[in-house]
């Protein structure tokens, strides 16, 4: 954002990055710091999977297709695991 505010504005109205901030910090309230922690690589893998064209579907589609077929026919047996707490 700095950048680009020195990028648009006049030469007599360019800033330090530390100026830039300081306004923000104190006219507008907008603090800058690094997150505290990061996601790990495993919960982002499974948001991915999430996505509305992902695995996460399929996955929900072929239990609810197994799920069916164990309650209209005897011959078949399906198991399902609450993976929830895995992640």
């Amino acid at each position: 954002m700095h950048k680009l505010y020195n990028d648009q504005a006049a030469d007599g109205f360019r800033v330090s990055l530390w100026i830039y901030q300081e306004v923000l910090r104190t006219s507008f309230n907008i603090a800058f710091h690094k997150p505290l922690t990061d996601r790990c690589k495993t919960c982002i893998q499974f948001e991915e999977l999430r996505n509305p064209g992902g695995v996460y579907k399929a996955a929900r589609r072929h239990k609810r297709q197994a799920k069916n077929g164990a309650q209209h026919d005897d011959s078949f047996a399906a198991a399902t695991f609450d993976m929830q707490q895995v992640f």
